[in-house]
């Protein structure tokens, strides 16, 4: 489960990933780049991996939510999985 933000205008182009719709929503509107949210910390890997292989073309930035006031900062450790994906 995934939702596009922005369009895809040619190959190559930057995609961002991402939790969250309104984060993504506002990197792309600071950026002019389709982003992809993930809508939670568990789905970004796999996200990353489906878009990864479906458009290899693509430079894919992960924006990772920096959850260092809980106990386990999830949205970093899910932003590094999915980077590895």
């Amino acid at each position: 489960l995934f939702t596009i933000i922005g369009q895809f205008s040619r190959r190559g182009e930057t995609a961002y990933i991402g939790e969250g719709y309104a984060t993504m929503a506002a990197v792309c509107a600071a950026t002019g780049y389709p982003s992809i949210a993930a809508f939670s910390a568990k789905n970004m890997a796999a996200v990353a991996r489906i878009w990864a292989n479906a458009r290899p073309d693509l430079d894919i930035i992960i924006c990772a939510d920096d959850d260092q006031h809980l106990p386990e900062n999830v949205g970093l450790k899910a932003a590094e999985a999915a980077a590895l994906a």
